[in-house]
């Protein structure tokens, strides 16, 4: 934690890139392709569902990778692999667990689900989670609802044109939080280490904690820490605010900074009332 720090410490790309190469299927080629393909995990496919031998109340342990190739909801699983979600597919996965990784191109929805791993969607169809636990990093590209949930590691969301939210509610994420694009609310959760959001197209921080920085970038639209449509009550901050560049304005209402406030490139755009800032405070930053 420390002010003047205008970007993540930990944004951790090699898990991504190393996740992203599992799901297109990257790996041996030449003489190893046969010993390989003897070597596969043994898939299970949502479309199978009816053939899985189960009891009624029952854990059924999937001893590979679970394939979510229709839309399905999947309830009392324990996934000793991956779980891959097909395009135009739409995976619900209930009071379960995932050992591997979820790699999903379709929607997922994980409730009461533990994943041991990361959760990496590049489709754009979004992920939406209701008391889970992710024990790694999320990296998804599309809308995102964390609700009432864990993250582990890092929380790194895009949206796109099609699927425009960021909506962490109720919500720890121990690492990193970075946010581009679209409409974007944090409501009474914790961030452990530093939150920057850029080009949201409507902001609001409710209440919440962040243990070290936060950088408000390159804003396409108005936004709020301490919304009044959630109480009024900003986050407390034990590092940094920085905003750079967050025309057409940031109002920040009850909030307290441990250490400093800075506007750069944002002069009378960051509007302040009552404010509390441990270190030094920007005059270019306008109290009100």
């Amino acid at each position: 934690m420390g002010g003047g720090r205008t970007a993540p410490r930990r944004v951790r790309a090699a898990w991504a890139a190393l996740v992203l190469a599992a799901a297109t299927g990257a790996g041996t080629a030449g003489g190893g392709t046969a010993a390989a393909a003897a070597a596969a995990p043994e898939t299970h496919r949502c479309s199978e569902q009816e053939s899985w031998p189960r009891e009624p109340g029952q854990t059924y342990v999937i001893e590979g990778d679970l394939v979510g190739d229709v839309s399905c909801h999947v309830t009392g699983v324990q996934v000793l692999g991956d779980v891959h979600v097909d395009a135009g597919a739409h995976l619900g996965l209930y009071t379960s667990v995932v050992e591997g990784d979820v790699v999903s191109v379709g929607a997922v929805y994980l409730d009461g689900t533990i994943v041991l791993r990361d959760v990496h969607l590049t489709g754009g169809a979004g992920l939406a989670t209701y008391a889970a636990h992710v024990h790694g990093s999320v990296q998804a590209a599309g809308s995102i609802i964390l609700d009432d949930s864990t993250v582990d590691g890092d929380l790194l969301a895009a949206a796109s044109a099609t699927q425009p939210w960021l909506r962490v509610v109720g919500t720890t994420v121990r690492g990193d939080v970075v946010g581009h694009g679209g409409d974007m609310t944090f409501a009474w959760s914790h961030v452990g280490e530093d939150l920057t959001l850029a080009r949201w197209s409507n902001l609001r921080v409710c209440e919440g904690t962040v243990g070290g920085d936060v950088l408000l970038t390159s804003a396409a639209g108005t936004g709020a820490l301490g919304a009044s449509s959630c109480g009024g009550r900003g986050p407390t901050i034990e590092g940094s605010l920085t905003a750079v560049d967050v025309q057409p304005s940031v109002s920040v209402l009850r909030t307290s900074v441990g250490r400093d406030l800075r506007c750069v490139a944002s002069p009378g755009l960051v509007q302040l009332f009552s404010v509390t800032v441990g270190g030094f405070r920007d005059p270019g930053c306008r109290a009100r």
